[in-house]
């Protein structure tokens, strides 16, 4: 596969899918006794940031067409902007996953970088917009997100809100490749907690994040001075 172009993630990935199924194969059948993928070794990656944060401008222009155009892909961005859930994750969120009494998000990662659950603190400004949408009255078993980004007994489809925020971007003009993309609240709002001097803890902002390793955080943030922990549900950016 790295003869081919393939970046080194990509090949562990793709080693690491191939190994789930032998492992399915030993697991259920007869037909093999070992899987022959669980030693491969993993190739060396290198920490990329490859989604870009949107500046203070574009981020008013994106959020104010979103809330005009779409009011159920603002809200589902605003998880990413204030909990830093990956699209993925946030597709996968029930009602059953918001603990009322100690407002915490418990995010099951879906993503192959980790395989942790991470349980989030729910900031003041997303608490009020989960309440004012009556999140909390609807069925535990509901995804947050269905068809058209609606409460729904069925998640969304994966594709639905990324290209529904990429015509935006178009509209707007501030669409290119490998530049503006849904993925860009979640790096906004990081940057802009940060930005905005509140104080955390590196571990907090690490598990917040929802990075396995502390390493990968500090290189996230790019050695930004951070400050001795506040809560972070009494703290808005």
């Amino acid at each position: 596969m790295t003869e081919r172009g393939n970046s080194n993630l990509t090949r562990n990935n793709v080693v690491r899918r191939i190994e789930h199924i032998f492992k399915m194969i030993v697991d259920r059948t007869t037909l093999i006794d070992t899987n022959p993928f669980e030693k491969v070794q993993k190739l060396k990656t290198t920490v990329s940031f490859q989604h870009v944060a949107f500046s203070a401008e574009d981020q008013i222009k994106v959020e104010t067409a979103i809330q005009e155009r779409n009011p159920e892909l603002y809200f589902f961005t605003r998880f990413m902007y204030y909990c830093f859930t990956r699209v993925e994750e946030t597709l996968k969120l029930k009602v059953s996953n918001i603990d009322v009494k100690k407002r915490i998000l418990t995010v099951y990662s879906v993503v192959q970088k980790t395989s942790i659950t991470l349980n989030k603190v729910i900031p003041t400004k997303l608490w009020n917009m989960i309440q004012e949408r009556g999140i909390l009255d609807l069925p535990s078993d509901y995804y947050i997100f269905g068809s058209g980004l609606k409460p729904s007994l069925v998640p969304s489809g994966l594709n639905y809100p990324a290209n529904k925020t990429r015509d935006i971007l178009k509209e707007l003009g501030l669409y290119k490749p490998n530049y503006y993309s849904l993925y860009s609240f979640r790096h906004t709002g990081i940057d802009r907690m940060i930005e905005n001097n509140v104080d955390v803890d590196l571990v907090d902002l690490q598990n917040h994040i929802g990075h396995q390793k502390i390493e990968t955080t500090i290189n996230y943030t790019k050695a930004r001075k951070l400050r001795i922990s506040r809560k972070l549900e009494d703290r808005d950016w």
